[in-house]
């Protein structure tokens, strides 16, 4: 039988993959491989988040778009070990949901703190979220720089 001091801490080390700038490999619907999510922002009550996908290049129809092509953010190989070329984080579409949606995606690394504001600022800046969920999400401060 599982104590409930061993429940808490598997639930505390689930919630510990989930502070921003958290990357997780993990699949995503529709798409025939696994893809990398930022964890771009975690509500209060640890339930819910906001993430974004990186991609290995930047898909034609954001390259004929100026207004997403924007809220695309570089991130360079050569600072991540778990990128084998320069990608991009799409931050003109941030996925929202809960954590639970994000289980059994393995955790390989994390954003620089000046990446994360980078991604932040742009998730921001895309207008996506309303003023009700960037707050909940902590994505507040980013807005007021």
């Amino acid at each position: 039988m599982v104590s409930f001091s061993e429940l808490l801490s598997r639930d505390m080390a689930d919630k510990m993959n989930m502070i921003p700038g958290t990357v997780l490999l993990g699949e995503m619907e529709g798409v025939g491989h696994l893809k990398f999510f930022v964890i771009a922002g975690v509500g209060l009550d640890m339930v819910c988040v906001c993430a974004v996908v990186i991609n290995s290049s930047i898909n034609p129809f954001i390259m004929k778009r100026p207004h997403l092509l924007a809220r695309q953010v570089q991130l360079q190989c050569k600072r991540y070990d778990f990128l084998s070329h320069d990608s991009y984080v799409n931050c003109a579409n941030p996925l929202k949901g809960k954590a639970e949606n994000f289980k059994g995606y393995r955790r390989v690394g994390q954003l620089t703190d000046e990446d994360l504001v980078l991604v932040r600022e742009e998730i921001v800046s895309s207008g996506m979220l309303s003023a009700n969920e960037l707050k909940s999400y902590q994505l507040l401060a980013e807005a007021s720089r």
